[in-house]
């Protein structure tokens, strides 16, 4: 018998990810997630609808469970689904802008290794 994965499954083709919370789960579709971010030990995801869903799961957590999809983390606090990303902005700091219009800080740190997973190298 096989086991059943525990975070992530798929449902007809599409890939969802199961968000667990102190009465339960949600079952949210990869590709409706523009980011999330950390809230301590908790984190917040951001749908495209606007909407947001508290986990009891950490970024950490969330971050090894996507590490197979278009998830990369952009800042020590968020991590971004790629697909979502329309722009990349160096004015301001180093950012991210999102299909729903939505900046995000890229850390120093990670900036690099973000813009070569993206394809873009320093000049």
């Amino acid at each position: 018998m096989q086991k059943p994965q525990k975070l992530k499954h798929l449902c007809l083709g599409i890939q969802r990810l199961a968000l667990v919370y102190s009465k339960g789960c949600h079952l949210v579709k990869l590709p409706e997630i523009l980011y999330i971010e950390s809230d301590g030990n908790h984190s917040w995801v951001h749908l495209e609808d606007s909407s947001k869903i508290f986990t009891t799961m950490p970024l950490k957590t969330l971050e090894h469970v996507l590490k197979d999809s278009h998830f990369y983390r952009i800042h020590n606090e968020t991590i971004v689904n790629i697909c979502k990303i329309v722009r990349y902005d160096r004015e301001d700091g180093h950012q991210v802008i999102l299909s729903n219009g939505k900046s995000l800080n890229v850390s120093r740190n990670r900036k690099d290794l973000f813009l070569n997973s993206l394809g873009i190298y320093k000049n």
